[in-house]
């Protein structure tokens, strides 16, 4: 019993803009979708709007179909004081170019929502 709590605890846990960035690293859209909130805010190269779910995936799998993740470098990231928002912020290396890449996320309800992607040339 004491082996599968901290397993279950690992399962468990609020994802974090880390485990968006590691989705993102896979192109693993599905994980990259449940993790996005129902309306997200999503600014790629000068082109923002509020999408919902499906649109924002959507303009990442075209963004990324053109722009294939070759490296992504953490640069900074931040908690807000109560630990309910939180940032990343990489350069992503792309064959298409290198681009400052930035994830917003929200804790609402014991889970973590990602609220805003940010994609604009480095």
């Amino acid at each position: 019993m004491l082996l599968v709590l901290p397993i279950f605890a690992g399962i468990t846990k609020a994802q974090s803009a880390k485990d968006f960035f590691t989705a993102v690293n896979a192109l693993d859209y599905n994980a990259m979708e449940s993790m996005l909130s129902n309306e997200i805010d999503l600014n790629i190269i000068d082109n923002a709007q509020f999408n919902s779910k499906a649109e924002a995936v959507s303009r990442l799998k075209t963004f990324f179909s053109a722009n294939p993740v070759r490296k992504m470098e953490p640069l900074h990231t931040g908690t807000s004081k109560g630990n309910t928002s939180a940032y990343k912020l990489a350069k992503l290396i792309t064959p298409g170019g290198v681009f400052r890449f930035f994830v917003y996320v929200e804790t609402n309800g014991g889970k973590t929502w990602v609220k805003e992607i940010r994609i604009e040339r480095f």
